[in-house]
């Protein structure tokens, strides 16, 4: 009797298995005829191979066809049992082995061994590489008939399922920054750039990393790189559990970002293949910014432009102030009644909107009509015809003269300033909650147009009023603070 049992999920696969034997000098017989199987038909043979013709039907069938045959062969005298399985890891494989295992009983143990060298089939951390290339990554992995079966390969996964591990999880104990990437390959992508990386290899196992990370102290930091998947719904997914990850590290008071290594492609191996020079560069920019604290950001922030001061047009002001308003600032006016405090904030307004910059002018003694006309008075004058506000707002005694004058000038302010100067919008008056109200709802809608927040001019403080009915010091000790604010939000200033 035979001492060997090869049971194949196809013919092709039993004779080559067959041809090597007998290169061995073993006799194998390869069963075309299973009806017709008997001790005297085997006689002499040293292995019999049984082909089930497998391959593409449903797992259960494929399960119960193993199963008949491993019956119908079985004898005290087999010594190995064998499962030829596919090079590429096509068909029922677990299927298949849960049923041999299943009639030999607990006595027995499957070893896979799913790499042929000689052939270009190689397993490195549990995948399959064809002629160098990852299987997922071959033509093979899309056969529409019989895909090949990714999760056979894990070393991690048991009879029947189970669970699938972390890929190098001592990497936790690295003192370097480490890469947490979805798939194996990734993670062998950053090795093989000199980084230490962990692959979850599978979407829910960040919690798995989290639980060996629970009293392991470590001095590591941690760069999680999500693929970048093509289908909107999957990405969502994909950034959702990066980020559940990414608030599960720091919450354990460990340093980790969020970050697109893999730039342009699906994810870092495709990255490393297409252009390694690029996915290096990836991997330097990620370090970096996970080495971002204040101080690096500080440097960063005041060696740009972002604190050139916002010149506002009008040029001995801006002299004065070194180049301009600084971003960020509450710029307090002080001088006596009657100064020109008023004029000098209408003069840095609209010049200022006469380069386009957005301005809010809240004038709590002056009306919005009161305003313009100054406004329209002062060009007036600029021009070299004298009239005053008052005479502006009387517009029943203009003659035909200063009509023509006046309707000229303010079409001139209608085109050039009024666009982005605002005098004491609708519904506001003197009151500070809803004043900064205004202002903050003018930010956020500068920001979503990607535009430059307004600037703000008050005059005058202490005319300020609240709703928590305040006394005018507390008050403008809130408005101080409330303009502050609203200013460092926004990058912008305010002046009263």
């Amino acid at each position: 009797m035979a001492q060997c049992i090869v049971i194949a999920d196809d013919l092709t696969g039993a004779n080559a298995t067959g041809v090597l034997l007998t290169k061995m000098n073993y006799q194998a017989y390869t069963v075309m005829n299973p009806a017709a199987v008997s001790p005297e038909t085997i006689e002499g043979s040293d292995c019999v191979l049984y082909p089930t013709d497998s391959r593409g039907i449903s797992p259960e069938e494929a399960y119960q066809r193993t199963y008949d045959a491993v019956k119908l062969l079985a004898s005290p005298e087999v010594v190995v049992y064998g499962k030829r399985i596919d090079s590429t890891l096509r068909g029922n494989l677990g299927r298949e082995t849960d049923a041999m295992l299943d009639f030999l009983g607990e006595e027995y143990i499957a070893l896979a061994a799913p790499c042929f060298p000689t052939s270009g089939r190689i397993v490195s951390g549990g995948y399959l590489l064809v002629d160098g290339i990852p299987l997922h990554k071959t033509n093979i992995a899309i056969d529409p008939n019989t895909p090949a079966q990714f999760k056979a390969l894990n070393p991690n996964t048991q009879k029947g399922g189970g669970s699938v591990a972390l890929f190098n999880a001592k990497a936790i104990h690295d003192t370097d920054a480490v890469f947490i990437t979805e798939g194996i390959f990734d993670a062998l992508s950053f090795i093989e750039a000199g980084h230490p990386a962990i692959a979850l290899n599978s979407k829910g196992n960040g919690k798995l990393l989290l639980q060996q990370l629970q009293g392991t102290p470590t001095d590591a930091a941690f760069i999680i790189v999500p693929d970048n998947d093509d289908n909107p719904k999957t990405a969502a997914d994909t950034m959702r559990r990066a980020e559940e990850l990414n608030n599960g590290l720091r919450a354990m008071n460990l340093q980790s970002i969020v970050y697109n290594v893999a730039g342009q492609y699906h994810d870092a191996n495709d990255a490393l293949q297409a252009d390694p020079t690029a996915f290096k560069s990836g991997i330097e920019a990620a370090i970096h910014e996970l080495q971002r604290d204040d101080i690096t950001d500080f440097l960063e922030k005041v060696t740009t432009e972002a604190y050139k001061g916002k010149e506002t047009g009008l040029r001995f002001f801006d002299e004065l102030l070194g180049g301009g308003v600084l971003p960020q600032s509450l710029l307090l006016l002080l001088a006596a009644p009657a100064a020109g405090k008023t004029t000098l904030c209408a003069q840095i307004a609209e010049c200022m909107a006469e380069r386009g910059e957005p301005v809010i002018f809240f004038n709590l003694e002056m009306s919005r009509e009161q305003m313009l006309a100054k406004a329209i008075s002062t060009r007036l004058y600029r021009k070299g015809y004298h009239m005053t506000a008052k005479q502006i707002l009387q517009g029943y005694k203009w003659n035909p003269e200063q009509r023509a004058q006046i309707t000229q000038t303010i079409e001139e302010y209608r085109q050039a300033i009024y666009p982005h100067l605002r005098y004491n919008p609708d519904n506001i008056g003197s009151n500070l909650e809803n004043m900064l109200q205004y202002l903050n709802a003018a930010g956020e809608a500068a920001k979503a147009k990607g535009r430059p927040a307004p600037a703000a001019v008050v005059d005058y403080l202490h005319k300020l009023t609240s709703s928590e009915h305040t006394d005018v010091a507390e008050t403008i000790k809130k408005a101080v603070d409330g303009f502050k604010q609203y200013a460092i939000k926004y990058n912008t200033f305010v002046i009263t």
